[in-house]
């Protein structure tokens, strides 16, 4: 039996009343209250496993001195930059990432992406790095190299089972937890690492590898597993224009959709007509 709560805030516990004055017999085996949860992004979740894997592997570039509003910063010496990289810059001033347009041999100027064509901030002896942006998808966007796209195809429903459908697990002595489950999804992700220099690229594949070795990500509060399918496949140029080398995996995720925390049975007690379950 499920009974529609919208609208109520909170509740500390159900009580049942029987209408009848005869003797009978009510058997209840859970009492369970869910909320039902929009479906989960992935791409977020992964987005999300990414930028921290990479947020100590950006590579350290020089420090720069600009001031806010310029639309042109001096670069260090000794620095190899190219188009369409992008840089992340730190002072206590702030932080700020801005994507490489014009080059020449003094300064270089920045794209619309990110925080735009123009210094956010001021910036004395700033540390300039090179950051590696996560990306979904590659249409009506400038490239980017070096970077890490995610994308993959409709998901597939995985027959486990569908509907909301509880589970009783026990877990000690007389002692149960209920969770509810609604279909299971099966997406299949492709994780795409670009760029044009083969440190670099080994670079992002460690990093890359290393989320799917630990099996899990975390999104929206949820613990989702992941594991990679088959082995990574490599792509060099073959043509003198064809400059994107690339380094690819494929991974597998399992989502259920409407899945609850799992929550602790309450025991039901009985006084005459009246059946009370605390601490649902």
């Amino acid at each position: 039996m499920q009974t529609n709560i919208t609208g109520i805030a909170e509740i500390s516990s159900v009580e049942i009343i029987m209408t009848t004055e005869n003797d009978d017999y009510l058997v209840i085996s859970n009492v369970g209250i869910y909320q039902s949860l929009f479906p989960v992004d992935i791409y977020a979740g992964i987005k999300k496993e990414l930028n921290l894997a990479f947020a100590n592997k950006y590579m350290f570039l020089g420090l720069i001195t600009a001031q806010v509003d310029d639309l042109t910063m001096v670069l260090p010496n000794d620095i190899y930059l190219e188009r369409y990289a992008t840089i992340i810059i730190s002072s206590i001033a702030g932080t700020e990432i801005h994507q490489i347009d014009e080059i020449n041999a003094e300064y270089v100027s920045f794209l619309d992406l990110y925080d735009g064509k123009k210094m956010k901030f001021t910036h004395v002896d700033a540390e300039m790095r090179l950051y590696i942006p996560i990306v979904v998808g590659t249409s009506q966007r400038e490239a980017s190299f070096p970077s890490v796209t995610l994308w993959g195809a409709d998901p597939e429903l995985n027959s486990i089972d569908s509907d909301i459908q509880s589970v009783v697990t026990a877990y000690e002595e007389n002692q149960f937890k209920i969770q509810n489950n609604g279909d299971c999804y099966k997406y299949t992700i492709l994780i795409t690492c670009h760029a044009r220099h083969d440190e670099i690229l080994q670079m992002m594949s460690t990093v890359v590898k290393y989320m799917l070795k630990r099996n899990h990500i975390w999104v929206n509060g949820f613990k989702i597993y992941i594991e990679q399918d088959g082995s990574a496949q490599q792509f060099d140029p073959t043509i003198p224009v064809e400059i994107e080398p690339q380094v690819q995996y494929r991974a597998l995720v399992l989502i259920h959709e409407f899945t609850s925390e799992p929550k602790i049975l309450p025991t039901a007690t009985t006084i005459n007509n009246r059946i009370t379950i605390e601490g649902v």
